[in-house]
Parts: C-alpha cells; structure tokens; sequence
C-alpha cells in the first residue's frame, strides 16, 4: 500500500481445469433382514444427453466389485439380472450404461446380488466406480493437430465412487 487510496493487486494466477462431480445416489436393499448376503443395488444420476451418447464414442460405465473386508480379497458370488446368474470374476462386475438405462439424462441401474451364506454375518464392502471414457479420437480436429495429440481420449476417468461397509463393526 502505497497511500491510503492505492490498491494494490497480487499477480495473476491461471486455474487448471476440474470436472465438476456429478450428481449419483446409490442403494442397497437387503432382500430381509436375516439375509445380509442377499440385497438389490440401485444406481442412479443424471448423465449427459442419451441421444448424443454414441455420437462421438463416449461411454460411460460402472464398476461393482466386492470385498472380503477381513482378508481385503474380491468375493466370489452371483449376480442376478432378472434373466441370467452370472459368476462374479476377480474384480466384480461391468456394466456400460447404454441408452436403456436412460430417461430425460437420468440413468438407473439395478442389479440383484447373491453372496455366499457366510457374508450373512461376516464384514464386507460393496464398491461402486463410475468411470468415462472418451472417443478414440477427437471429431472435427485438423489433422496437424490430431497427430499432435500424445494421447488419445480414450482413458477411463473414474467419476464417482462409493463404498458401503456391510456386517463391519466399528
């Protein structure tokens, strides 16, 4: 300050880019309440326009794994979607959100799921991971540029994430 009407500004400083969290909401529904193995998994949020989905490649999926919180190792279990029991794998399930699961850019996805008995009573969490990934390349780039870009848009960048704690005792 140099008098007392002078104002003095600190240097500029330019922002980095940062993708604003998107709105999701996740469920789970014990099937009764004896039967902590057994629960229905609903995910829902708003989601970019369904229409415009494929147009430029874009894809957005969902992750569910599940994991014995004693031993931090993946379960081995059934999913149920209504009409085929599938065998979980090592790291859980995929699913792509397609434009079936979407009405007026809201998705929801519901999945049944059975555990072995044992998790009726023994701790484990359900992770949840939603994840983008881009196009393989940029539509409408000069073609001096595209062959300029290092990497292609085509990574996965995780967007929400959860973790529900079942049976743990704190």
């Amino acid at each position: 300050k140099k008098a007392a009407e002078d104002v003095c500004l600190s240097p500029t400083v330019l922002s980095t880019f940062i993708q604003l969290v998107p709105e999701r909401q996740t469920t789970l529904r014990f099937t009764s309440d004896d039967k902590n193995s057994r629960f229905t998994l609903t995910i829902e949020g708003t989601i970019y326009n369904e229409r415009m989905m494929a147009k430029f490649g874009n894809v957005n999926f969902l992750r569910i794994s599940f994991i014995d919180s004693q031993i931090a190792q993946p379960i081995f279990g059934l999913i149920d979607d209504g009409n085929n029991t599938k065998e979980l794998e090592d790291e859980g399930i995929e699913i792509t959100i397609t434009q079936s699961h979407v009405s007026n850019n809201r998705y929801t996805i519901t999945k049944e799921v059975r555990l072995p008995r044992e998790y009726k009573t023994k701790p484990f969490q359900v992770i949840i991971e939603e994840y983008e990934r881009g196009p393989s390349r940029i539509a409408g780039l000069d073609k001096e540029y595209q062959e300029r870009v290092v990497q292609s848009e085509e990574t996965d960048r995780l967007i929400y994430a959860d973790v529900i704690k079942i049976n743990e005792i704190k």
